[in-house]
């Protein structure tokens, strides 16, 4: 196929609530949603970005510099029969995943569409029923917090995650477990811990989690390694693994059990599949995690839970957790508690609500292929 445009929106969704981590607090969500033409068809892509750099380095400025002006340029340059292809031509540009995510993602879907094809079953998903958990952030008072927890097992959420940070932890998980001693529960650090506060992190082995979410700083995977073995808690990686190289490093340090794939710091789709394919191959549990996405990013992260090596419930909640109203016309909703059911659709199986995306649009710029 020669992509014959691209069309990229800078867009301000609002959120329903206000979501606290250890490194950001969010009651807008703005980002970029990208429409990729050939053939006929149109391929969409959401990005992972926000106006700052508490998660990875990238923010919604840099995303835009990378891919006006030299990500559109290289997909313009030639013929791409496969995603594949887009993905190795973007190789010789540094990191930028996010950046790379986002068209990636695109072409992806578009690829998907033209073959006539769900994108899920294009890259090879086996699982058309996704089971669902749920992120929580910090709250501002304890019962609020078990007031959240109480609506997430009610609704029927296959896995509770709760937000932490030094001074808000033991004490939490105390409470929370005293009321929920059952439910399948982990925590995110967001990379708050260090090695020096050893004795909480012992002490988070008597609530009997899933795991503990990156809870030392990105590049520590040696203080991961070591932490691995002073506590049971299985350590999951994220922000730690942006690449699968990234992760062979882990398996060798053996400084977690458990990855959050997170398809756009990961760079794309095509990245996610090696990623995958290295955990299925190594008995590492793996999950598909998430940014907060409208309805676009969302559908794609059910495509990848779909994966056979995605052995854990994700973060991909119903498009009503976050937002009043999503960017797509149909939201992606529960078909019975706790779970998401893929169809046939073509590509990520959604379409935009173009008349409320452009009420949300602060932006707008089009790309024509010059070749066209």
């Amino acid at each position: 196929m020669i992509i014959e445009s691209v069309e990229l929106l800078k867009v301000s969704l609002p959120f329903k609530e206000t979501f606290v981590s250890s490194v950001s607090t969010e009651t807008t969500k703005e980002f970029f949603v990208v429409k990729v033409v050939a053939d006929g068809a149109v391929g969409y892509g959401e990005s992972g970005t926000t106006n700052n750099a508490f998660y990875v380095e990238e923010t919604n400025y840099s995303l835009s510099y990378q891919v006006e002006n030299f990500l559109i340029p290289l997909l313009f340059q030639e013929r791409i029969d496969s995603p594949l292809d887009f993905a190795q031509r973007v190789v010789p540009i540094r990191r930028n995943y996010m950046a790379k995510a986002l068209l990636e993602s695109a072409v992806w879907d578009l690829y998907a569409k033209l073959k006539g094809s769900s994108l899920w079953r294009t890259i090879g998903g086996v699982k058309d029923e996704i089971e669902v958990g749920v992120s929580i952030g910090l709250q501002s008072t304890v019962d609020l917090l078990l007031e959240k927890v109480s609506s997430a097992v009610e609704q029927g959420y296959r896995r509770v995650k709760l937000k932490i940070e030094p001074g808000k932890d033991l004490e939490l998980l105390r409470l929370i477990r005293r009321e929920f001693p059952k439910v399948p529960l982990m925590v995110d650090a967001n990379g708050s811990y260090s090695l020096s506060e050893m004795g909480t992190l012992r002490r988070l082995d008597d609530f009997d989690l899933l795991m503990i979410e990156q809870p030392l700083g990105p590049y520590d995977l040696i203080g991961h390694a070591t932490l691995a073995q002073e506590i049971s808690t299985p350590i999951c990686l994220d922000e730690a693994v942006c690449s699968s190289s990234d992760l062979e490093v882990a398996l060798a340090l053996g400084a977690g059990s458990v990855v959050n794939l997170k398809v756009a710091r990961v760079g794309g789709i095509s990245e996610a599949l090696k990623i995958e394919k290295l955990c299925r191959g190594n008995g590492i549990d793996l999950w598909c995690g998430g940014l907060y996405e409208a309805g676009v990013g969302r559908a794609l992260n059910l495509a990848v839970a779909s994966l056979e090596g995605v052995t854990l419930p994700g973060d991909t909640s119903p498009s009503s957790r976050y937002f009043e109203r999503d960017i797509i016309q149909t939201p992606l909703e529960f078909e019975s508690p706790g779970v998401i059911k893929l169809g046939d659709e073509m590509g990520i199986g959604v379409e935009l609500d173009e008349e409320y995306l452009d009420y949300l649009t602060l932006e707008k710029r089009i790309f024509v292929n010059p070749a066209w």
